[in-house]
Order: C-alpha cells, then structure tokens, then sequence
C-alpha cells in the first residue's frame, strides 16, 4: 500500500521489528491513565486508514468492524499509482480498481466523516506517479514515460480522475496529493512543473467544488531532502491548499531525531504547532500518523526500542496537540499491528522491508488485544464534538 525510500520519511531506512523488551504493568498503566487530560469536548473527528491486520475477507470486514467501533471518521488512502489513460479518455476504470472504489464506498456510510486521498506522484514523491490498473505500482505507458507533472494530459487526466473520486465518494475531505514535500526541493528539475500542475489542479478543483476542502499534506523528514529544504516547499506550496495537512511518524525522524528509544521525550512541545504555523489561518489537521509499540530494529544499522506505554504517551501529546490547535481530524495508520499479512507477504516473496516499518504501530496488538495508547484514543473519542 505505502510509501518508499523517500516515505520511510519519518524512518529513513527500510527495518524489521521484534517483541518490546519489557511488558507494561498493572501500576504504570494505572498512573498513566489517572494522569490523562481528557477535556469535555473535542474539535476533531478520529479516524483510521481500513489497511488490514491481513490480506484475507475476513481480516478485511474485521478491520471494518474495529474501525466502526472506534472511529467516526474513515481515510480512504488512494497511493497505489493512477488510471491515467481511463481518467483522461473518460473509461471505465480498471475492473481491480473498480472493485477497490466499491468496497470502499460500501463501508463508508458506517463513518461520520469520509476523508479520500489521492496524489499524482510515485512513491518517490518526485517522479510522475505509476499506473494504477491491474495492479498497483505499474509501469507507465510509452507515451506517459517523459511526460512533465505539468503537461496538458497529464493535468487534464488527474483532474478528471480527482472529479470522478469526488463524485463516486462525496466526501467530507479531499486531498489531491499526498506527502508532496517527501522527494521535491524547490531546486529539483520536476518541482516548477509540479508546482504548475498543482496550480491548474487545484483551480480547477475548488472551481467545482468551492466548498469541498481541498488540500495537500505535508510530510516530516525525508532521506534526500534536509528540514529546511522541505519547509521551503511546504511554504511556497500551502497557499494550494484549503487546510495544513501533516503527516507524520516521528519515532525516527531522518536527519533530526534518531533515537534508540522512542519514549517521546526528544519531541518538542510545538511539534504539531510548527507545521499548524504555516498558515495560522488555516484549519489544521494530522492527516496520517502512528508510533511503533514494539521494537524496530534493522541488525548493524538500525535499532529503535518501542514501548506499549510510549506509544501511549504519543497519543495522548498528539491529541492534546490536535485540541490545543483546534484541529478538524486525526487519522491513525494502522488501527491492528499486521503480523499476519507480513507472514502472508513473506510467503508469496512480496517481503519488502518497506511494510514492516508500521507493522507493530497498531492500537490493536497483532491478536486484537487494545493497547494502552486505544484506550487514550476512545476516551477523546467518547467526547462530543463542538
């Protein structure tokens, strides 16, 4: 489903993950719990990514299932390469996709909120994104190889393939790119072409839909851009967009804050703050985070201790965060730790090291058990809305 090299961006580097070093017992959870500032109401709905603890039906309705008892709001993450030669002859889209859009809007109505993001990158989040048909990630045709963001079929068939999710989901958000500061620097031969088509895209979407927010997110860290390379674009780039999107991952932020123990202490207070500021008069929201719970390790290069109760402490900061900035949601990845489909991907020989970065940053352990950090979540989630 995620991410690259360039979206290991809150990683940096591809890793494995192996049991945490210590359970958590009776008397810390208890503390933790009685130390919580839950406030009477919330700004933001709380949802997931229907990503799947495995590649089966069941594991698929079940995830559904804990989304709806946890959440009011679903994200439908679209960042598996586009239809570009449908969306831009008007065809029907690939029967794979099809049936992917319709699964999703099948469930949709279970949710309070619909959030449907899409973006026109690969997963390198600098080059024209892959083919979306009978499989995800597909080579681009001949004609679409040296194709610029910005040239005329290229926007005209992303605009069209945007207007036909909008139409098919009628969702409450809508974000035409995703992480688009991951592998762009304002010096980058692609990025006056994508700043381009970004332009063009976005006028020709609000035009549609002037009351739709429509919007772009922006990532934290990168492993080919610095930090100050990647505010460059997040400043010239956030007057396209309605909200400030972050997404973020911050248990190994490349560059910046690499521990070997993320116990969140390294975080600064305005975390959340500094990317709210980039445009105060803005809404605000975390479109995709998460926090492992487990050890991440990869052997001679890397090696993160991850706790049940850091990334419980993760949530509560990030939500308080998202309160103090009157957020409008939070979207979590992923709702169940994944141990299952990894298995299942190492059997079939799709054992990228790319899918283990998140695998244990569940609420949900790998059994479906709730970790300290869900009943943080449910407690806000208990909240009204104001």
């Amino acid at each position: 489903m995620r991410r690259t090299l360039v979206l290991l961006c809150a990683i940096g580097l591809s890793a494995c993950s192996e049991a945490p070093t210590s359970p958590l017992g009776d008397d810390e959870r208890t503390a933790f719990l009685d130390s919580l500032r839950i406030p009477e109401t919330r700004s933001f709905t709380l949802g997931f990514t229907p990503w799947p603890y495995d590649f089966t039906d069941q594991a698929e309705a079940e995830t559904y299932d804990a989304l709806a008892a946890h959440s009011d709001l679903v994200a439908f993450h679209l960042d598996k390469g586009v239809p570009w030669e449908e969306a831009r002859v008007g065809d029907p889209f690939p029967d794979n996709v099809q049936r992917q859009l319709d699964r999703m809007l099948d469930e949709a109505d279970r949710f309070e909120t619909v959030y449907v993001s899409a973006t026109p990158q690969a997963q390198d989040r600098a080059s024209l994104a892959l083919v979306w048909g009978s499989g995800e990630h597909q080579p681009l045709p001949a004609a679409w190889e040296t194709r610029a963001f910005d040239h005329p079929d290229v926007v005209a068939a992303y605009v069209a393939y945007c207007r036909r999710l909008i139409a098919f989901f009628d969702p409450d958000y809508f974000a035409y790119g995703i992480e688009v500061n991951g592998g762009l620097q304002l010096d980058h031969p692609n990025y006056v072409a994508f700043r381009s088509f970004a332009e063009q895209v976005y006028a020709a979407l609000k035009a549609d839909h002037p009351d739709l927010p429509i919007f772009l997110t922006f990532q934290t860290g990168s492993s080919v851009a610095t930090w100050e390379e990647q505010w460059a674009v997040n400043r010239d780039l956030v007057a396209l967009s309605d909200l400030v999107g972050m997404s973020t991952y911050p248990f190994w932020v490349s560059g910046l804050y690499e521990p070997e123990a993320a116990d969140v202490s390294y975080l600064p207070g305005d975390w959340f703050a500094q990317m709210a500021a980039l445009a105060p008069e803005k809404p605000f929201v975390i479109a995709e985070t998460g926090y492992i719970a487990e050890r991440l390790q990869l052997p001679g290069v890397l090696s993160v201790d991850g706790r049940e109760l850091w990334q419980a402490r993760y949530v509560d900061q990030m939500l308080w965060s998202a309160h103090q900035l009157d957020a409008e949601f939070v979207v979590w990845f992923v709702n169940r730790d994944y141990d299952q489909g990894w298995e299942r991907l190492v059997d079939v020989g799709l054992d990228d090291d790319v899918f283990l970065i998140w695998r244990d940053t569940g609420l949900l352990d790998s059994s479906g058990d709730e970790r300290l950090g869900m009943e943080v979540w449910d407690r806000w989630l208990a909240q009204p809305r104001r």
